[in-house]
C-alpha cells in the first residue's frame, strides 16, 4: 500500500470515533485512493518507452540520424588529422621510400619489436640530403626512450611521396609532427603468416590530433584477422574489423564519444570445403534506427527494424543486393542496399536517403584499411631503424 493511503488510514482509524458519521469515513479513502490511482497511471505512461508521445516515428528518426550521420561524415572527410591518416597510393611510392627490407622468400623470417627501434628520431634533411651507402637511415636518434618517438616536419607527413627526398625548401620545415608509438610489433613469416600491431597517439605542434590502433594477424590455421581504429582529434572514432575462418565477421563502425552514427555488421559461416559462405547475422545502424535480419531455424528470417530499441511493427525492411558480394559485401562497399515502407505506405532506400553520404564513407574506409600513416610512414621508419641495427 502507497504510504499516502497508509497515513490517512491510520489517522482515519485512530479518530474514526470522533467522526460523525461512517459516510465521511468511507468517503475520504476512496477519494485518495482514486487519487493515488490517477497519480500512479500518469507516471506509468510518461515513463513507458513505448508510448506514442515518447516514440519519434520511423520516418523522422531516420532522417534525423541520416542529418548526423551526413555532418559527421563531412566532419572527418574534411578534418585536417584524417587528411593526414588517409589513403595513399602505394604504387606512387613504393620507389621513393629509401627504407631497406629484408628480402621477402621461403626462407625469410623477420620480427621487429618495439624495443629493437625505441628510442626519440628527429628527422634529418641533411641526412636525406647528403646519405651515406648501404643502408641508409634518416633521423638522428636523440635521446632514449621507452616507445619510438617519431618527430617530422607535417609537410613530410601530408607528402609521403617526399619522405625521403631532398627539396630545397626542406631547411626551413620544422619538426612539428610526433608520433608517439607506444605498441610495435612486426613478425612476417613464409611459412607462418603475418603477425603485425600499431598504437600511436599523433600531435602536431604539441596539441593531439588522435590516436592510431592496427592489430592484424595472418595464417593458414586462423585465417585473417584484422582490426584498424583511427580516434580522431575531434572526438570521431572510425573503426574496421575483418576475420575468416568458419565463423567470418566484418564491421564498419563510425561514433562519436560512444554514440553509433553508422555500424554495418556482417556475420557469416562456412558451408563447404570450397569456402562457399552463408549469412547469419546482418545488422545496420544509423544512429537511432538498427535494421536487424538473422537466421532462423531454415533460412534467413525476415528484416526487422527498430527505433531505440522499439521493434516497428507496421514498417517493411528488404535487402537489396545489388551484385554478387563475394569478399566485400554489404552496403559500405556498395554491393546492397536497404529498403524500408514506412507505416504511412510510402518507402525509400538508404542510398535514396542518404544521397552522396555512403560514397563518403566508403571512402573513408578505404582510408581505414589501407593504413597509409602505418605503412608509408612508421613501418618504413622502423625498418630503417631495425636494418641500420641488423
Amino acid at each position: 500500500m502507497p504510504s499516502t493511503i497508509r497515513y490517512v488510514t491510520l489517522f482515519l482509524m485512530l479518530n474514526y470515533k470522533n467522526m460523525k458519521t461512517k459516510f465521511w469515513l468511507t468517503t475520504i479513502i476512496l477519494s485518495v485512493l482514486f487519487l493515488n490511482a490517477c497519480d500512479s497511471g500518469m507516471e506509468l505512461k510518461n515513463e513507458d518507452p513505448g508510448s506514442a508521445e515518447n516514440q519519434k516515428s520511423l520516418k523522422v528518426s531516420l532522417s534525423e540520424s541520416v542529418g548526423d550521420l551526413t555532418n559527421a561524415v563531412n566532419l572527418i572527410s574534411n578534418s585536417e588529422e584524417f587528411k593526414l591518416l588517409g589513403k595513399i597510393s602505394l604504387a606512387d611510392q613504393q620507389n621513393a621510400s629509401g627504407a631497406q627490407y629484408a628480402p621477402d622468400h621461403r626462407n625469410d623470417s623477420v620480427k621487429i619489436l618495439l624495443a629493437d627501434i625505441s628510442g626519440v628520431y628527429e628527422y634529418s634533411w641533411k641526412r636525406v640530403k647528403r646519405p651515406t651507402f648501404g643502408l641508409l637511415r634518416y633521423f638522428d636518434r636523440t635521446a632514449d626512450n621507452d616507445h619510438l618517438i617519431v618527430r617530422l616536419p607535417v609537410q613530410k607527413v601530408r607528402d609521403y611521396f617526399y619522405l625521403f627526398i631532398h627539396r630545397p625548401n626542406d631547411t626551413t620545415l620544422t619538426n612539428n609532427f610526433e608520433a608517439d608509438v607506444h605498441d610495435y610489433m612486426l613478425f612476417r613469416s613464409y611459412e607462418k603468416g603475418l603477425d603485425y600491431r600499431l598504437g600511436a597517439n599523433l600531435t602536431i605542434d604539441s596539441a593531439n590530433i588522435g590516436a592510431v590502433t592496427i592489430q592484424s594477424t595472418r595464417n593458414k590455421v586462423n585465417g585473417i584477422n584484422y582490426l584498424s581504429e583511427y580516434n580522431l582529434g575531434n572526438g570521431f572514432t572510425v573503426s574496421n574489423r575483418e576475420n575468416s575462418g568458419d565463423t567470418a565477421v566484418s564491421v564498419y563502425s563510425i561514433s562519436k564519444e560512444g554514440k553509433i552514427l553508422y555500424e554495418e555488421n556482417i556475420s557469416t559461416y562456412r558451408i563447404n570445403t570450397e569456402n562457399r559462405r552463408r549469412e547469419r547475422i546482418y545488422s545496420l545502424t544509423i544512429g537511432d534506427v538498427k535494421i536487424v535480419r538473422a537466421m532462423g531455424p531454415n533460412s534467413l528470417d525476415s528484416a526487422k527494424v527498430y527505433v531505440a530499441g522499439v521493434l516497428q511493427v507496421n514498417a517493411k525492411v528488404e535487402i537489396v543486393i545489388n551484385e554478387t558480394e563475394g569478399l566485400e559485401p554489404g552496403l559500405t562497399n556498395k554491393k546492397r542496399d536497404v529498403k524500408i515502407t514506412f507505416d504511412d505506405g510510402t518507402s525509400t532506400t538508404i542510398r535514396e536517403l542518404t544521397g552522396n553520404t555512403i560514397e563518403n564513407i566508403t571512402e573513408i574506409f578505404k582510408s581505414v584499411r589501407q593504413a597509409g600513416f602505418a605503412k608509408q610512414i612508421v613501418d618504413r621508419i622502423a625498418a630503417n631503424i631495425y636494418w641500420t641495427k641488423n
